[in-house]
C-alpha cells in the first residue's frame, strides 16, 4: 500500500511505500508535526498516529553511520511484514449493509423512475413486460458496471465512501479492475449470506472476500 507525506512546508511527496517512509523516518526527513495519508484516500492524518510508525524515535537530521542506519530500517521493514504488526480492521456488519443499501438506491434510481413509465405509456401487455425484462437487463448492467470501476478505480464505492469503507487486497494492496470485475461476479449470488457471513466469520469477512482475497476495512488506520 502507498502513502503521501506532507512536510511542514505544505510540500507533498509520494506515493511511496511503507519501506521509504520508514528510511525518511530514520534520516530525519520526516518529522513527528509532517502529515500522511493513504494514496487511494482523501484524509491526512498526524504521522505519529500511523500505526507502523508509533514505535519508531523520530530522529534529527543528523547523519548516522551508514551500517546502524540499514540495520535499523531492515529491522522496521522486517517487523512490517509479521502478522499483527500492522492491523486493517474489517468494517462492520451493519457498516457494509448501510453501505450495500445506499448504493442499491443509487443503482436503482433508473428503475424507480422508468418502471412507473412503462406500464402508464405503454399499453400493450406484451411490450410492458418486453420493456420491463430490457429494463431488468439493463440494470444488471449498471451493477456490474458501477462496481467494478468503483472497487477497481476509487477502492470504494460511494457507499463505502459515505459510511468510511474501503476494499483492499488481503496483503493491503489496492483491488485493480480485474479482481474488482471477479469479486462483483461471485458477490451477487451470495449476496444473501454476506450479512450472517460477516457477523460469524473472522475480521467480519464474507464468502467473497476470503474467494477473491480481499477484505472490506474501515478507513482509518488501527494500531
Amino acid at each position: 500500500m502507498d502513502y503521501i507525506v506532507k512536510m511542514k512546508d505544505g510540500k507533498e511527496y509520494g506515493p511511496v511505500d511503507q519501506s521509504i517512509v520508514l528510511q525518511w523516518i530514520e534520516s530525519g526527513r520526516i518529522t513527528p508535526d509532517c502529515e500522511i495519508k493513504n494514496s487511494m484516500m482523501n484524509t491526512w492524518q498526524s504521522i505519529q498516529s500511523v500505526s507502523f510508525v508509533q514505535d519508531l524515535t523520530f530522529q534529527k537530521p543528523e547523519v548516522e553511520e551508514k551500517k546502524t542506519q540499514k540495520a535499523r530500517v531492515h529491522d522496521a521493514v522486517y517487523s512490517l511484514n509479521t502478522p499483527g504488526i500492522f492491523k486493517y480492521v474489517g468494517a462492520s456488519p451493519l457498516k457494509r449493509f448501510f453501505a450495500w443499501s445506499m448504493d442499491m438506491f443509487l443503482i436503482l434510481i433508473p428503475t424507480l423512475f422508468a418502471l412507473p413509465l412503462i406500464h402508464i405509456v405503454l399499453t400493450d401487455p406484451a411490450i410492458q413486460k418486453t420493456s420491463t425484462i430490457a429494463l431488468v437487463i439493463i440494470e444488471m448492467f449498471i451493477y456490474f458496471f458501477y462496481y467494478t470501476i468503483c472497487y477497481g478505480f476509487a477502492a470504494q464505492t460511494v457507499g463505502q465512501w459515505f459510511w468510511g469503507a474501503m476494499i483492499v487486497r488481503a496483503d493491503g494492496d489496492p483491488v485493480y479492475t480485474l479482481r474488482a470485475f471477479i469479486y462483483t461476479l461471485i458477490s451477487f449470488p451470495l449476496l444473501p449470506t454476506t450479512l450472517l457471513f460477516t457477523i460469524i466469520m473472522p475480521k467480519n469477512r464474507a464468502l467473497q472476500d476470503f474467494a477473491v482475497g480481499v477484505r472490506i476495512i474501515n478507513i482509518t488506520l488501527k494500531s
